[in-house]
């Protein structure tokens, strides 16, 4: 009995570190963009208040991503690990924001919803121009590396896919 727990525990301790030595978040954003798309092509439709902002609701096929209670963001994290945000593009088309999110404040601890992408900055720069973004970024108090790839509706950019993993922080990147 004693043996099979260690066991157990073994493989579950393996499965941790090769999980944590593949934190890629382009693999984490290739599997966020994956299930929004098997849900159906992303679009946008109607309008709504987010926070200070006015936004269209982001929608991958019929499923509406305000609605989808975080279930397609958290279900990246549970499985690649890290944070995991889908940003809608406001309908003035100054700025994205986040709509879904696993991104928790450093000092609230709550989720980072109906905040905007820093703009200027260098990823807004990219996304705005179709074009993706990898390297570190600040996240409500927290520092990651991320890949965020642009949401496309045909030529126009609609929202961002964004996947990333903590740098600082005993034990992790």
């Amino acid at each position: 009995m004693r043996n099979s727990i260690i066991i157990a525990l073994l493989s579950i301790l393996a499965a941790t570190v090769a999980k944590a030595a593949n934190e890629d978040p382009k693999v984490s954003v290739a599997k966020l963009k994956s299930l929004c798309e098997k849900m159906g092509k992303p679009t946008i439709s109607g309008k709504f208040k987010a926070g200070d902002y006015e936004v269209p609701d982001l929608m991958c096929g019929k499923t509406s991503i305000r609605s989808n209670d975080h279930e397609l963001v958290a279900n990246v994290t549970r499985d690649l690990g890290g944070i995991c945000t889908l940003f809608v593009r406001t309908v003035d088309d100054k700025n994205f924001i986040r709509l879904s999110t696993t991104v928790l404040h450093a000092k609230t601890k709550k989720r980072c919803i109906n905040t905007a992408l820093i703009n200027p900055g260098p990823v807004y720069d990219r996304i705005i121009k179709g074009l993706d973004y990898e390297g570190d970024a600040s996240i409500c108090d927290n520092d990651y590396k991320t890949y965020y790839e642009p949401i496309k509706d045909g030529d126009k950019v609609i929202g961002i896919y964004l996947c990333g993993y903590l740098k600082n922080a005993a034990g992790k990147k």
